[in-house]
Formats: C-alpha cells, sequence, structure tokens
C-alpha cells in the first residue's frame, strides 16, 4: 500500500486550519505534475513547503512538535519527498522549505538542521513585515521568492503553479507529523490541541480527531465548572480556533468537536468586557490587514474608528461585516466578522448591542 492509500484510507486533513483532506491535495498535486511534465522538456521542480508561521494568537501546537517531536516532522516530509520520488521517478526534482515565523527559526534551527542531514530541505525565516497574512498559503509563496506578502488569485492553484510556477504542496507542520505517524502505521486518528486564557493548566495536548469541547476542558483540568471546590468555578466562554479569527461559544455550547487549528481559549465573564474584547478583535485584523483590497483594508479601518464611541452604531457596522464578508479577496477580510457576530449572538449581554 502507497502512502497516498495510506493517508486516503486514515482520512487524514489537514492541520492548518482549514482541515482540507490530505489525500485530494496530493492528488491535485500528482495532477499538476502530469500536467507540467507533458508540457516541458525539463526536469520538473516539485516543492513543499512545511508551514510553521503560526501566526494566529492562541495557537502553540506546532511550536510544541517542533519542541518535542522534531524527528516526527522532519520524518513526515521526507517520506513524502520519497512519495512523489518513487511515483515520478527522474521527471522530477524535489525540493522541500520548512518556512518558520522568526521566533520558530531561532529556537528550533540548529536542532532542525541536524535532522535534515544532506537531504534537500532548506529552512527558511519568515520575516516578521510578512505578518499573520505571510502564513496564508499562498502568501507565503509570495514572501519565498520575495515579493510582498499579500494573498495571490486563484486559480491556478499552488497544486497546478506554485512557487516560481512550479506545482507546490503546502502543509502545516502538525499535518507532516501525522504522515510521518501514517507511514510507520502509528497514527491513532489524534489531533492537538491548544488549550489557554483564564484556566489552571493552559498547554498543548494530544487527544482524538471528535473529541467536544466540553470533553477536552475536562480532560485537562479546565473546564471552570468542574473544578473541585465550588469557589473556584466562574461563568466563562471559549473561543475555539484562534484568539483572532476563532469562533466564540458560551458555556452551554460546548458539545460539539474542536474546529479549525484547534485551539481553546477559556475567558471568564467577569474578568473581560464586551467593548474591550470586540475592540481587541477587530485592532488585530485592522492591523494585519495586507492592504490589497478595498474591503478589508478599509472596512477593518472604518469599523476599528465606529467602535471607540460610547454607544456604537451596529447597523452600519453589520452592514461592513457583510460586504467584507462577501467581497474580501482573502480569508483574512472574510474572518474578521467571525469573532464579533458569534460573541454578540452567543455571548453577549443584551446592551452590548445598539442599532441607533
Amino acid at each position: 500500500m502507497t502512502l497516498l492509500q495510506k493517508i486516503a484510507d486514515n482520512q487524514l486533513t489537514g492541520r492548518g486550519g482549514a482541515c482540507f483532506p490530505v489525500a485530494k491535495k496530493w492528488l491535485l498535486v500528482e495532477s499538476g505534475l502530469s500536467a507540467k511534465i507533458q508540457n516541458s522538456n525539463e526536469k520538473v521542480i516539485l516543492y513543499l513547503v512545511a508551514n510553521g508561521s503560526e501566526g494566529e494568537p492562541g495557537v502553540k501546537k506546532d511550536f510544541y512538535l517542533l519542541d518535542k517531536y522534531p524527528e516526527s516532522v522532519i520524518s513526515g516530509i521526507k517520506e513524502t519527498m520519497s512519495y512523489f520520488r518513487g511515483r515520478f521517478g527522474r521527471n522530477i526534482d524535489v525540493r522541500s522549505i520548512v518556512y518558520l515565523n522568526h521566533d520558530y527559526f531561532t529556537r528550533f534551527r540548529r536542532q532542525l538542521q541536524k535532522l535534515i542531514e544532506a537531504d534537500n530541505i532548506k529552512l527558511f525565516q519568515k520575516p516578521n513585515e510578512a505578518g499573520y497574512i505571510g502564513g496564508e498559503e499562498t502568501a507565503l509563496l509570495n514572501v519565498l521568492e520575495g515579493r510582498r506578502a499579500e494573498p495571490r488569485l486563484k486559480p491556478p492553484f499552488p497544486a497546478e503553479s506554485g512557487l516560481w510556477g512550479m506545482p507546490t504542496l503546502v502543509q502545516n507542520i502538525e499535518t507532516f507529523y501525522h504522515i510521518s505517524r501514517i507511514a510507520s502505521d502509528q497514527y491513532l486518528k489524534t489531533r492537538f490541541y491548544t488549550v489557554g486564557g483564564d484556566c489552571f493548566a493552559p498547554g498543548v495536548y494530544e487527544f482524538s480527531e471528535d473529541i467536544t469541547i466540553n470533553e477536552v476542558l475536562s480532560k485537562t483540568g479546565n473546564h471552570p465548572l468542574k473544578m473541585p471546590f465550588e469557589k473556584s468555578r466562574y461563568d466563562f466562554f471559549v473561543q475555539v480556533g484562534g484568539d483572532a479569527s476563532g469562533e466564540v461559544f458560551d458555556s452551554t455550547q460546548l458539545n460539539q468537536p474542536v474546529a479549525g487549528a484547534g485551539s481553546i481559549t477559556v475567558y471568564s465573564k467577569a474578568k473581560h468586557r464586551s467593548s474591550d474584547l470586540i475592540a481587541k478583535w477587530v485592532e488585530f485584523f485592522k492591523n494585519e490587514s495586507c492592504g490589497q483590497c478595498t474591503p478589508c483594508r478599509e472596512g477593518s479601518v472604518r469599523v476599528a474608528e465606529l467602535l471607540k464611541v460610547e454607544k456604537p452604531n451596529w447597523k452600519i457596522i453589520n452592514e461592513i461585516f457583510d460586504v467584507m464578508s462577501e467581497t474580501s479577496f482573502c480569508a483574512l477580510g472574510a474572518s474578521i466578522p467571525v469573532a464579533v457576530r458569534s460573541y454578540l449572538a452567543n455571548v453577549h449581554n443584551n446592551d452590548v448591542v445598539s442599532d441607533d
């Protein structure tokens, strides 16, 4: 059985947040390579990019894996390279890049370099100015090419025409870790969860893919309503999938699987003012917008300004959110309303929002 067949049988999905089926992504890359080979008289280059940007606040799983299991991460990259070399033989040259944010590159460079040995794998330090958007799949390709960190128009997709116009496979650091486990027949259909915020035992934990938010908090000793002593319990809500773009749920809505990038941030209702949280989320995206498209660039600034008054005009804010969700060039602009709207729908006090 080939590695691709094993990945398909295990129904592995990407761990970068989009949860796209890995086997399907590999098949798209194979199709892109076949087309490129047929139309080229020269050897085709396949680029593999291990995305360790991890710019979403509140997500720490890739750091944990690079710190605790770097051998498995690099092994997953090498297994992937070996699969495609075996599949296409002398027709392709496989080159890999481990794309790391500044802190991860500084901390893990020497250890990773030892594990890479003589294979065709390079480490790349993501520039600080690339920001949050520099972790988006196509924006990071621009960064690697020395261009501005902004998303590309799709199609063509990276599998067809990615880095320097060649077929490119971009996978998250955690995805390559699980590929290594699948290759060695040790995959248990788990994923890693970051738990943080107003909790007693923050950290990164490994559980099954389908575990619920409630179960993660309970099993890790981080459920505020299940503390040993009654006086230590408190009312709370959570943000799931990241502290910027993650969806917000009240404590009564936790019996659902953890989505997105696998993070859960706990917020004590007594500690956090609605206006401060909403302003923080919008301000983050305003600062991190690449400025490529008008809805995101102008919309984020306008919403931030509207939130500075004592009684924001939520009718106008929601109209701007609608435009951003429907017309932004990439997912960043469409993500801005998610945390705010889910918080207002699931958690807020009735006096927070006014359409006046």
